[in-house]
C-alpha cells in the first residue's frame, strides 16, 4: 500500500506521449473517511514534451500501463471501501488527452488487493471480487471485459502480516492484507502477451512455502 507523503512517477510512453503522475497530500496514517491523497496526471507530447492535458484527480491513482491496442493509458486508483483500501477504479485515459473512460472493472463494482499487467498493456491480472476478496481475474482492456481465471495465490509475506496475524488465517483481506499491494516475483508471472503463470503454496504471514506448484492460464 502506498504510504508516502507524495511522489511523482512516469508511466510507460505511448506512440506519441507520455504521460506523468504526481501523488501529494499522502497522510502517513491513512484515517477512515478522510482524503487520502490527490493525483495529477500531465499527458505530454513526445519528443517535444508539450502539455497536451493536465487533470487531477482525488485518491491515490497510479500507471498500469500503455495499451498500445487501444492507443489508451490504463490507470489505477486506490479509495476507501470501509476500513480497507483496495484498489476501486480502472479507467482508460485516451492518448489524445480527449477523455478518462471506465473499464469494466468500475462498471461491474469490482475491487482488487494487487494486479498485474501484461507487457503490451492489454491485459490486467488482478487478485479481488465484487463483494470481497474470491479469486483471480483478468480485465481485457482492448475487449473491456473481466473474466474469473481461477483460485488467487496467497498474498506477500511481510514483517506486518507476521505481527498482524499471530492465530489468525493469512489470506487475502485478513490480518496485514487489507490495502493494495505489490506482488513479490515470481508469483503472478507472464511468460507470453497471453499466458499467465501463477504459483501457489501453503504460505506463512513470514515466508513462501518451498513447495509449491503452478497453474498456467490462457487469456
Amino acid at each position: 500500500m502506498f504510504a508516502s507523503t507524495g511522489y511523482a512517477a512516469e508511466c510507460a510512453k505511448g506512440a506519441r506521449t507520455s504521460l506523468q503522475n504526481n501523488i501529494a497530500d499522502v497522510p502517513v496514517i491513512p484515517q477512515h473517511d478522510q482524503s487520502i491523497g490527490r493525483t495529477k496526471f500531465v499527458l505530454r507530447s513526445e519528443p517535444d514534451g508539450g502539455t497536451i492535458s493536465s487533470q487531477e484527480l482525488e485518491g491515490q491513482w497510479f500507471c498500469f500501463g500503455y495499451s498500445t491496442g487501444t492507443h489508451a493509458y490504463v490507470i489505477g486508483g486506490i479509495d476507501q471501501k470501509g476500513t480497507w483500501l483496495p484498489l476501486r477504479s480502472i479507467q482508460y485515459l485516451a492518448e489524445d488527452g480527449s477523455s478518462f473512460k471506465s473499464s469494466a472493472f468500475d462498471r461491474l463494482d469490482y475491487i482488487a488487493l494487487a494486479a498485474v499487467t501484461s507487457p503490451s498493456g492489454r491485459y490486467i491480472v488482478f487478485i479481488g471480487g465484487r463483494i470481497g476478496i474470491d479469486g483471480l481475474f483478468v480485465l481485457d482492456t482492448e475487449r473491456d471485459t473481466v473474466k474469473k481465471l481461477g483460485q488467487a495465490p496467497s498474498p506477500p509475506p511481510s514483517s506486518y502480516a507476521a505481527d498482524s496475524c499471530e492465530g489468525q488465517t493469512f489470506e487475502w483481506g485478513g490480518c496485514g492484507t487489507d490495502g493494495y499491494v505489490e506482488m513479490d516475483e515470481g508469483i503472478l508471472r507472464f511468460v507470453s502477451d497471453h499466458e499467465l503463470e501463477a504459483s501457489y503454496g501453503k504460505d506463512k504471514p513470514t515466508k513462501r512455502a518451498k513447495k509449491r506448484w503452478v497453474q498456467r492460464y490462457k487469456l
